[in-house]
């Protein structure tokens, strides 16, 4: 019961919500959206913190950006301005470049939560992945603005990195991924006048945090994935596809953080379409089918030739069941 007598079990509409997510059901997600924000506006007191993060979360889980900006919004307007809430209206916005709206929107929250280690960070994180995005999409990196932007993200990743080097990994792997782009690019970084041995120090050091926590068994989602990148920059392929292939299968890997990856491998660290790491994200996309997965008809008899020999490197360490998704991708192709 809310402050006005109506009835509205939060628990209720997000199993509701959730289900029409996981279908893919759009439309019966835009509609219970609707029904949540016209309640909002009607309701007098404020909408619970986990049950509104919770049903961000979900509209994020498929990437559903336009709903989530639209839901987020109303909760903050309604009062509810938790920083997890602020925050995931943020992404939102970052994910539909609308990139100034984003920056503002992070700068102010990273300010309001200095008080708040976790929440800061991701603030200043997603600063950086902002600058970062205008980089990439921006084609002419000779620029002087574009080249701030570089140096901005680096900044932004790496302040976040050094506050703590083995809790803040992804902030860290996003520093080495910048350094490389800047010196593929030929960018200057005063505060980094070695990009890439400073990269390659870096990609070490969080390569020996990960390979800790996997041997204590605290590895998580995010772990895999970065230490997959490390593999990368350190050129070790086969080792980024063995860390992949467990980041893929893992419980938290779902549309939005794969396409998160893919896009990074591909924008960010430049590899080839014909990269047996995109061939992967890619089959984990298509069988997620929320993610969009742009395909290049030229390549594929290329992609497909190249498929055995990943599965001969992930046969070695999982057995045949860990490349069903790949075979099913081959046989798409």
């Amino acid at each position: 019961m809310n402050g006005d007598g109506e009835k509205f079990n939060e628990a209720e509409f997000r199993e509701k919500l959730g289900a029409a997510v996981e279908s893919y059901d759009r439309r019966r997600a835009a509609s219970l959206c609707a029904e949540l924000i016209a309640h909002l506006r009607r309701r007098k007191d404020i909408y619970p913190k986990e049950e509104a993060q919770q049903t961000l979360q979900l509209l994020r889980k498929k990437r559903f950006f336009d709903l989530l900006q639209q839901t987020a919004d109303a909760f903050i307007q309604s009062g509810q301005r938790a920083p997890r809430i602020r925050r995931l209206y943020a992404q939102s916005l970052l994910d539909q470049s609308h990139m100034t709206a984003a920056i503002n929107e992070l700068k102010s929250l990273a300010a309001d939560t200095t008080d708040d280690a976790k929440e800061n960070a991701e603030a200043c994180g997603l600063i950086g992945r902002a600058y970062k995005q205008l980089y990439v999409e921006t084609a002419d990196h000779a620029l002087a603005r574009n080249q701030e932007n570089l140096a901005l993200a680096v900044k932004a990743y790496n302040d976040v990195y050094q506050r703590n080097r083995n809790l803040h990994l992804w902030p860290g792997i996003n520093v080495v991924a910048l350094l490389r782009r800047a010196a593929r690019d030929g960018v200057t970084l005063p505060d980094f006048p070695q990009p890439l041995e400073k990269a390659g120090e870096l990609a070490r050091a969080i390569q020996a945090v990960v390979k800790e926590l996997d041997d204590e068994q605290r590895a998580d989602t995010w772990s895999l994935g970065t230490v997959a990148e490390a593999c990368v920059a350190l050129d070790q392929p086969d080792q980024a596809l063995v860390w992949l292939a467990r980041y893929v299968r893992s419980e938290y890997a779902d549309a939005f953080e794969l396409t998160g990856t893919l896009r990074q491998f591909k924008e960010v660290w430049g590899l080839e379409p014909t990269s047996p790491i995109l061939s992967l994200l890619q089959a984990e996309l298509l069988k997620r089918q929320g993610g969009s997965v742009p395909v290049d008809l030229s390549r594929l008899t290329e992609q497909s030739q190249r498929l055995p020999d990943v599965k001969e490197v992930l046969e070695k360490v999982f057995g045949e069941d860990s490349f069903v998704s790949l075979l099913w991708y081959q046989k798409g192709l």
